[in-house]
């Protein structure tokens, strides 16, 4: 299974900036006592959960499969072997976007410049 391309479209990059703003912390709300599980603060989700969300890998526990090895760490190790998004990929999605949009403007520069000079000549 491939995963389809980035969304790049505005509710995307809306998402993509709300997670960007995220942090991670172990204090309680009141910063009177640390957790034993991380809570995300400044944000409702983490730019990790944003591209699980859009994977589809999310809250879905069925691709989950425990790692066999030979470990010495004694808690259990757990990977999912199906397609995800990466932060990689959005900032290469991004690039190309960027690149695409350069070339479009550079194209449409071309023209308004040919367009100009077929009018005054």
């Amino acid at each position: 299974m491939t995963l389809p391309p980035v969304p790049l479209d505005e509710i995307a990059l809306a998402q993509l900036e709300h997670a960007l703003g995220a942090s991670i912390t172990f204090d309680s709300e009141d910063g009177t006592i640390e957790l034993d599980e991380p809570r995300v603060i400044h944000a409702d989700y983490t730019l990790n959960t944003l591209l699980e969300f859009w994977s589809g890998t999310r809250d879905d526990p069925d691709g989950v499969v425990r790692q066999v090895g030979d470990y010495t760490c004694p808690i259990p190790i757990y990977y999912d072997p199906r397609p995800q998004y990466s932060p990689q990929d959005v900032m290469l999605a991004l690039i190309n976007e960027v690149r695409r949009l350069r070339d479009e403007a550079a194209v449409l520069a071309r023209g308004n410049q040919n367009d100009d000079s077929a009018s005054e000549g």
